[in-house]
């Protein structure tokens, strides 16, 4: 029998097999084209088997039609299939093996996305983190490519990294809400005014005398010499302090590109390289809390400055 009078039976089964009601009548037709077609087509229909089975909730035979045609051709789309029932049926293990066949044989985001999900249910949270970096290079523009790198670092309690990403989707998804539930779970004590002067969260009352003080100084009103002083003082630690998050920003950025950069699944280089990446960050965010801290103060001088001379 030749192949292309199989044709049509293929076209049909990928146009109408993920929204089929019932998927028996293809489940028949496809034992029909096993018990009918020649040996080095049954792989495909075994596949095209097992995924109408996986579709009808029949899990046993679904698995088993695809080991058969794994068996006969271990193709890529077979190996993601079978690692997604393993995921369904919690074998998260087995699944990711399976998802890493088919990366080997064709990387896509998809299976990167995949795997990424079962390392989570594993809490194998570096590994998924390096799944989740390799979405993200593929799919940057994608807000959906972020959730795994993000779920990953808050369990691994890099909250500073997670924050980033999240306003990396916030800045070209405004409605993100996995990204707003990081934002919010875990808010800034700190931030910019007019992206000059730093000031804390913590007290509101502070907060909006030190934003009118700045709004006079920016429209140009009379400053008297010791408050504009103070000002300028509270600006430049600002400043300090806009320099080490740039130098925190671009070591994340190389952290973020050495580990997509990795294509080999070794939890202890990859541990080795958040490690690494740790060391570097620490003193400088160290440095952040000290200027932090400064600010805090000056701010506070600055608005006592402000009411001495009222």
């Amino acid at each position: 029998m030749k192949i292309l009078n199989y044709l049509p039976l293929f076209v049909t089964a990928v146009l109408i097999l993920p929204t089929y009601l019932s998927a028996e009548p293809a489940i028949h037709e496809y034992t029909q084209a096993i018990e009918n077609s020649p040996e080095d087509m049954k792989y495909k229909f075994y596949l095209l088997r097992g995924n109408a089975y996986k579709y009808s909730g029949e899990m046993t035979l679904a698995l088993k039609d695809l080991n058969t045609s794994i068996m006969l051709y271990p193709g890529r789309t077979a190996y993601k299939c079978r690692g997604e029932i393993y995921f369904k049926v919690k074998r998260y293990k087995d699944a990711i093996d399976d998802f890493s066949a088919a990366l080997e044989i064709n990387p896509s985001s998809e299976l990167y996305k995949l795997r990424g999900g079962s390392y989570l249910k594993t809490a194998n949270y570096v590994m998924a983190l390096a799944d989740g970096f390799n979405v993200i290079e593929m799919t940057p523009y994608d807000s959906e490519s972020y959730y795994i790198s993000m779920e990953a670092l808050e369990n691994l309690g890099d909250i500073e990294l997670a924050r980033e990403l999240a306003f990396r989707v916030i800045s070209f998804d405004r409605g993100n809400k996995k990204a707003y539930k990081i934002i919010t779970k875990y808010p800034l004590k700190f931030v910019f005014i007019d992206e000059i002067l730093y000031i804390s969260h913590e007290n509101n009352a502070i907060n909006d005398k030190v934003d009118e003080i700045f709004l006079m100084y920016k429209k140009g009103e009379k400053i008297v010499g010791k408050l504009k002083r103070k000002l300028g003082e509270c600006i430049e630690i600002g400043e300090e302090i806009k320099e080490f998050q740039a130098q925190l920003k671009g070591t994340w950025d190389n952290y973020f590109d050495k580990a997509r950069a990795l294509k080999i699944r070794s939890l202890k280089i990859h541990n080795d390289l958040r490690s690494k990446y740790q060391k570097q960050t620490k003193p400088i965010e160290h440095e952040i809390e000290i200027w932090e801290e400064k600010s805090k103060k000056c701010t506070e001088e600055l608005v006592q400055t402000y009411w001495s001379n009222e």
